[in-house]
């Protein structure tokens, strides 16, 4: 059973990321969605791979190989934690959880199935560090074939590790934190505090490792008292210690037991308690008459901030403005200083456009109105039926992400305008050129939606997270804003300055996004009444 559950569980999960049902009617599709996931997985990898490049002959020339390793596993296990917390609710909070109890299914086989499922993903998130680890290892040639061995069988224990620690946190998130009425708000204070940390360390990883490099004996002389299963790790693969290697697997193993022991315990407990929150107390108040148009953005935007996931995999770049904000005001000196040493790597190109082609780069970041469609789901009917023209309910999703990334942007483009700006127009420049990108971005992204719109998902972060118009306005925006530059690198920088090719590109947004309006409000029409 335990096994049908998983085989079950894993389809539904390919179902989601790349719509296989009907793979022999959209080919192109599918191939294309799996092309971009290879390209992600492929990035994610070299990024990490530069990293253990540039760490590799250090470590090993200086004794240390086993450090190496260790802080490989540190980060494989970070990701890992952080990259499944919250999918991992699922085991306690899934919609058929009472279903599966009401068949002849025994609560131990639900509870490891789902253990499974997220196991897989423990293992993707390690693939993607240990992959490019493991391979500049052997090219460095400091690999052997003793310790290649070990290191599989120590990649094969690492992800129960991050298992344990992720199920236990995400039990204490479902069992705790649900008990407030306003939990979601918590849940997304957590999520942009590991957001925030992870940041934190990134911005700082080149004075660390240099740090690292400098005084390494010393530091993994401290590492090894105070990690000791990551200092196992490593010394047991560098080292070829068998008893490092037997005390790593011990570690791993027994908080995964001691986890599956604790939950299975309570967990037919878990999944019938109602989690209910207190109740809104009625207060009577006069209703206040909006238009058609303000009211359906108002429940938009209602949804929206009530979904912390939603928040988070659809306007991550509003917060990160909102953080370059605080920075710009907090730490103007050193902000300022950064970008000139970026401008002047670019050829010295003015700050003000640089400043305003960072905003339009992370205004574009943003896909909240690639998924509006396909969020509505099975109460689709609903906006298809009420007496409003469609007219209204394209301006009432288009409003609710510019409302989610325009705001956050000015908020951000205004210390950059005084940090910046030497004139009116600069000060313009830096305020324009990103809003009318993410206006395009708005209705581009709805009009992606009802090309490819996504119904047949169970959470509504598979939408966000998997559907195939998220991923193609997040890597489109991109993609296209790289190909801008490009462009005016090789071609149009004999034709004019910079500053003028800013303003033709504000232009240009904005006509573009006028016509993908009268596409919306034209055959757009059709579509949505086709879907």
């Amino acid at each position: 059973m335990i096994r049908h559950l998983f085989v079950i569980n894993l389809k539904a999960l390919l179902i989601g990321i790349f719509r296989m049902r009907r793979m022999k009617t959209n080919i192109a599709k599918k191939a294309g969605l799996i092309v971009l996931f290879v390209f992600i997985i492929a990035s994610l990898m070299g990024t990490f791979g530069s990293l253990f490049y540039f760490l590799c002959d250090p470590l090993f020339n200086a004794g240390i190989g086993w450090f190496y390793f260790s802080l490989q596993a540190i980060l494989s296990f970070a990701l890992g934690v952080f990259g499944t917390i919250f999918s991992a609710q699922t085991i306690f909070k899934a919609k058929d959880n009472e279903l599966l109890l009401s068949m002849p299914i025994k609560p131990f086989d639900i509870l490891i199935s789902r253990f499974l499922v997220i196991l897989f993903f423990e293992y993707i998130f390690e693939l993607i560090i240990a992959v490019p680890a493991f391979i500049i290892w052997i090219i460095g040639g400091h690999a052997t074939g003793a310790g290649i061995l070990l290191c599989l069988i120590a990649y094969a224990f690492l992800p129960f590790m991050s298992l344990s620690v992720a199920c236990l946190v995400a039990w204490l998130i479902s069992s705790l934190f649900t008990k407030f009425r306003h939990n979601n708000i918590i849940t997304l204070v957590i999520a942009v505090a590991l957001l925030w940390l992870y940041l934190r360390l990134y911005s700082q990883m080149q004075v660390y490792f240099g740090v690292l490099l400098n005084r390494g004996v010393e530091i993994a002389a401290a590492f090894r008292k105070a990690m000791p299963p990551f200092y196992a790790f490593g010394s047991g693969i560098v080292n070829r210690n068998l008893s490092d290697a037997s005390m790593f697997c011990l570690w791993a193993l027994a908080p995964f037991v001691f986890t599956i022991a604790v939950i299975m315990l309570n967990y037919q407990k878990i999944l019938t308690t109602d989690r209910g929150t207190a109740k809104a107390v009625y207060k009577e108040k006069d209703a206040r008459i909006s238009s058609a148009c303000w009211a359906l953005t108002k429940k938009e935007l209602a949804h929206y901030l009530a979904k912390p996931m939603v928040v988070l995999n659809t306007s991550i770049s509003s917060l990160l403005m909102l953080m370059g904000a605080a920075m710009m005001i907090a730490r103007r000196a050193e902000f300022a200083a950064g970008l000139a040493q970026i401008s002047g790597a670019m050829g010295h190109a003015p700050l003000p456009v640089m400043a305003a082609a960072a905003l339009t780069l992370m205004g574009g970041i943003n896909n909240l109105s690639a998924s509006l469609i396909s969020l509505e789901g099975k109460h689709l009917w609903i906006a298809k039926t009420i007496p409003v023209e469609p007219k209204a309910i394209y301006l009432s999703k288009i409003y609710t992400h510019l409302i989610s990334s325009a705001i956050p942007c000015l908020i951000a483009s205004l210390p950059a305008v005084s940090l910046f700006a030497a004139t009116p127009a600069e000060g313009l420049l830096i305020v324009m050129l990103p809003q009318t990108y993410i206006i395009l971005i708005a209705a581009t992204g709805l009009s992606v939606n009802l090309i490819f719109p996504r119904f047949d998902w169970v959470s509504e972060i598979q939408p966000v997270k998997q559907g195939a118009a998220a991923m193609i306005i997040i890597f489109g925006s991109m993609i296209f804003v790289a190909a801008l530059i490009i462009v005016y690198i090789f071609i149009l920088s004999r034709f004019m300055d910079v500053t003028a090719f800013a303003w033709v590109m504000a232009v240009i947004f904005a006509a573009a996004s006028f016509l993908v309006w009268k596409w919306l409000i034209g055959p757009g029409v059709k579509r949505l009444a086709d879907l």
